[in-house]
C-alpha cells in the first residue's frame, strides 16, 4: 500500500478563495513536476486578478468618466477579461476539466425530412 504524498502548501501570495481551489485542485488531479505547479501558480494569480477587477468594476461601473467627463470604458473590464482569459488557459494547459460541456459537433447538422 503506498501512500500518496501531501500536496504542496499553496503559495502566500494567493488568495483565500484561490488557496481553497489550489486544494481542491491537488485533490482532484496530480500535479507533482515543477512547470505544472508553476502554471497552476501563475493560473490561479490570473484568476485573484480577475475578482479584483471585477470588484473593481462592481464598485464603479462598467463604464468611468475620463478627464473630460466622457464615458468610456472601466480599464478594469479588461483587466477582468484578460485574468480570466489567463485563468481559463492555465487550467486547459494543465488539462483541466473546465466545464462539464459537452464537445461541439463539427459539421454540418443532419438533415431533417
Amino acid at each position: 500500500m503506498t501512500i500518496a504524498p501531501k500536496p504542496p502548501r499553496a503559495p502566500a501570495d494567493l488568495s483565500p478563495a484561490a488557496r481553497k481551489l489550489w486544494a481542491k485542485l491537488h485533490d482532484d488531479y496530480v500535479i507533482d513536476d515543477a512547470a505544472r505547479l508553476a502554471t497552476l501558480h501563475e493560473g490561479l494569480r490570473a484568476y485573484d486578478r480577475a475578482a479584483e477587477a471585477a470588484a473593481i468594476v462592481t464598485a464603479q461601473g462598467i463604464t468611468v468618466l475620463d478627464r473630460y467627463g466622457v464615458p468610456k470604458v472601466n480599464p478594469a473590464v479588461d483587466v477582468e477579461h484578460r485574468s480570466r482569459t489567463l485563468f481559463l488557459a492555465a487550467m486547459k494547459q494543465l488539462q483541466f476539466k473546465v466545464d462539464d460541456a459537452p464537445p461541439p459537433k463539427i459539421g454540418r447538422p443532419p438533415r431533417g425530412r
